[in-house]
């Protein structure tokens, strides 16, 4: 792997914008590493998001809209968006791969440090880190451990908005139907075949649960990472 490895950052949404906008791709491009491949997938039909992208005018910026998957309302939440990940990924043409949900939140240097830590670790071949949790105004918990302290209690212990991986792994899927969450699912299976994880053990983003407004999570931003939530500039 070169020193500046493309890194294909997978944003998943459904109809939504607003998250996209204040959120997710907001803290992409806030990013302090440059050499990026940004590919938002939406499983829903939407005009304002392609609208917005294309207002922004970055080239490094793919939209892909993907049929909405026939789900079960128990299927929602474990798998809403399993089907748009797999697509975005398989058109990834990064070295590296990392998800995002349009919900969740990078710190500014996120990128940056995962890339360093591939580098210095040439064998590693999955990196996660620990992101806080924020629901109703107030930062409620710290979530991410080592899988000792997780896979083999039978507990999730990987927070998909910290996850970074080599692009070699993508032939791993995200489960598309069924009532275990996706993610969850996916690390295990990874974890089964001895691909090599290494945990970061360092808060690197926020999950915006609900109940939030964005000034909170903006200050949320600068106390966790010392640094005002830049705006994108349209």
């Amino acid at each position: 792997m070169n020193k500046t490895p493309l890194v294909s950052v997978v944003i998943t949404t459904y109809n939504n914008a607003h998250l996209i906008k204040n959120l997710s791709l907001r803290s992409v491009l806030c990013q302090t590493y440059k050499n990026l491949e940004i590919i938002v997938g939406c499983d829903s039909p939407n005009s304002d998001i392609p609208a917005y992208l294309e207002k922004l005018g970055k080239s490094n910026i793919i939209y892909r809209e993907y049929p909405t998957p026939n789900l079960a309302p128990q299927e929602l939440w474990p798998v809403g968006g399993a089907y748009s990940r797999n697509c975005s990924n398989d058109i990834s043409t990064g070295e590296l791969i990392a998800p995002l949900d349009h919900d969740d939140i990078w710190g500014p240097t996120y990128v940056e440090d995962r890339v360093k830590l591939f580098l210095e670790n040439e064998s590693t071949e999955f990196i996660y880190s620990k992101a806080v949790i924020v629901a109703n105004n107030t930062p409620s918990l710290i979530f991410g451990a080592p899988t000792t302290q997780g896979f083999t209690h039978g507990n999730n212990c990987i927070p998909h908005l910290t996850v970074m991986y080599r692009s070699e792994l993508k032939k791993f899927k995200y489960l598309e139907s069924g009532i275990f969450p996706a993610d969850y699912a996916l690390w295990l299976k990874m974890y089964e075949n001895k691909v090599n994880m290494l945990f970061h053990d360092r808060i690197t983003g926020i999950h915006n649960g609900k109940g939030n407004t964005i000034e909170f999570l903006e200050k949320v931003y600068k106390s966790y990472f010392n640094q005002e939530f830049k705006k994108i500039e349209e």
